[in-house]
């Protein structure tokens, strides 16, 4: 699948801390995936004239010179390995269609370890707040969570300059542009982004301002009161934006072997292209251990590896999967869409403020999900049955709100939810669906008949064309999806409820109909007569 590049002019184009930009923002999960397709003559830069920037390498929308692009790269490699990684099982090339990659320069077996990064290397939170800002910074608590970090850090060692220890990586401006790369949507202008709102529900707007809130509370607190440590020239809103771009866009998820994953922005592991089809790799924590037989070779110090998961042939790209569960989430973290769209959205829903809230906050804690989580919606697909659990659980209250009690919490989330509760909870829970879904539609502008005129007549090239697919795709997930809901809706009344289930489970059937009851008082009237015959002494 290629992608589309979103450069050119025109009109077009989640937020918890920790969590859709922030369930996805905070701890996205990156894979790493290795694709085998190509060989490794059709990498090389002598065949490439006039690049093509890869989503993660380069922006679409710039000109670049391949050998300088490639000689960064490779030296940043070379610089890596004097600090004690190793990049040898993997090359910096240029492509004519995917623009700057990774490719490997020998076959490669499952577990072998591609590239591996000191961690002392890495912008992140910790480096921050470890860093000479981050006294200045320990009360920040960012809408953009690590990202918001990172960009800091970023900012702090590019004003240190000479004195800078990641200089010879920060100092590659083709690959780490001040000023962002223009193919991403939060540098770009507000109406190109209003445009973006109304062709996904990503939510481009919403980050912007959560770029601008954060950036609001440092300027008032940090900038303004130490405006000698936190100079305009680099601590200005364009470059902090810019700057958290390319935190969000080229940052991968560290997991430790305790599971703990840990966004770090890090040299050489953001280069690798989009695969979204094959994962092939993992980037692990590697904590250090001597190296060689009884310790005698040096220490191989805490790094980010890249670890392949499968055999890859010498001169294989290697390729990540690039998180985003919708074209729409890539757009906006990557700034780019790939063909085709699929149709599908990702939807949030939220709790509520009400008397029940902890008790619901620690069902979500024990099912290992957020107080905002989000879906999948795909329009060949039935709903993820959680969304329902989920719903039930936030509309549970009055006559149902028994089942908050101690003493079913075990069994809620894993059974009770997992299944009607009562009619007036179904009903709550579908039409909050339903609206959920109208309201999303609304979001999206045009029409379906505008948005197919466009894909008819326009180059692909275009962004008023990327704008379309996307919209057009999410426009028919969420119409099956608001179709299946209402479905559910009219169907209620043959709904099996909790109170039904638990006196089936007791054998006490509920009576529904007259005859039922007929029936069941002829039996009781017999019943009553032999109990009359057996006391009566004649």
């Amino acid at each position: 699948m290629g992608a589309l590049s979103l450069g050119g002019v025109g009109a077009p184009i989640h937020n918890e801390k920790g969590g859709a930009a922030m369930a996805r923002i905070g701890l996205r999960a990156t894979f790493i995936c290795l694709s085998s397709a190509a060989a490794s003559a059709a990498f090389t830069s002598a065949q490439v004239s006039s690049p093509r920037p890869s989503a993660r390498g380069f922006s679409r929308s710039c000109v670049l010179v391949a050998s300088e692009a490639v000689a960064d790269a490779q030296a940043i490699a070379a610089w890596v390995g004097a600090c004690g990684g190793n990049a040898d099982a993997v090359a910096p090339v240029l492509s004519s269609d995917r623009g700057l990659g990774l490719v490997t320069t020998r076959t490669v077996k499952r577990g072998d370890v591609l590239v591996r990064v000191p961690l002392n290397l890495a912008l992140s939170t910790e480096s921050a707040l470890r860093s000479s800002i981050g006294v200045y910074i320990e009360s920040f608590e960012p809408a953009l969570a690590d990202y918001a970090f990172i960009a800091l850090a970023l900012l702090h060692e590019r004003r240190l300059g000479d004195q800078s220890e990641l200089k010879p990586w920060l100092a590659c401006e083709s690959l780490l542009p001040p000023g962002g790369f223009s193919d991403l949507p939060l540098v770009w202008e507000p109406e190109e982004i209003a445009a973006l709102d109304s062709a996904t529900i990503a939510g481009a707007a919403a980050r912007r301002d959560d770029v601008l809130a954060d950036y609001a509370w440092l300027a008032e607190n940090v900038f303004d009161a130490s405006p000698v440590f936190f100079p305009m020239s680099v601590f200005s809103v364009e470059a902090y934006t810019a700057a958290v771009a390319l935190a969000i866009s080229r940052s991968v998820i560290v997991t430790d072997a305790d599971g703990v994953a840990t966004p770090m922005l890090l040299p050489l592991l953001d280069l690798p292209n989009h695969d979204g089809a094959n994962p092939g790799a993992l980037v692990q924590a590697r904590v250090a251990k001597d190296g060689g037989m009884f310790g005698q070779q040096a220490k191989a110090p805490p790094s980010a590896v890249l670890v392949a998961t499968r055999e890859l042939a010498e001169g294989a790209a290697v390729c990540v999967r690039y998180v985003g569960d919708t074209a729409g989430e890539l757009l906006l973290d990557q700034g780019f869409v790939e063909e085709p769209v699929p149709p599908a959205v990702a939807l949030r829903f939220e709790l509520n403020e009400d008397r029940f809230l902890d008790e619901k906050l620690e069902v979500l804690e024990d099912a290992g999900l957020s107080a905002s989580p989000s879906w999948l919606l795909r329009e060949d697909e039935e709903p993820n049955g959680e969304l329902l659990a989920f719903l039930r659980l936030k509309r549970l209250g009055g006559a149902d709100a028994f089942l908050l009690e101690p003493v079913f919490f075990s069994a809620l989330w894993r059974e009770h939810l997992q299944l009607p509760v009562s009619q007036e909870n179904e009903a709550a829970a579908l039409g909050e669906a339903v609206a959920r879904c109208a309201a999303a539609l609304d979001q999206l502008g045009g029409s379906v008949q505008l948005d197919l005129q466009v894909l008819a007549e326009t180059p692909k090239s275009d962004r008023q064309y990327q704008l379309a697919a996307l919209r057009y795709a999410e426009r028919r997930g969420l119409q099956a999806a608001a179709r299946w809901f209402e479905t559910q809706l009219s169907g209620l009344k043959g709904l099996e409820f909790y109170q039904e289930r638990r006196l089936a489970g007791l054998g006490l059937n509920p009576v529904e109909t007259k005859e039922e009851l007929d029936a069941l008082r002829a039996v009781g009237d017999r019943a009553a007569g032999r109990r009359f015959e057996q006391d009566m002494e004649w």
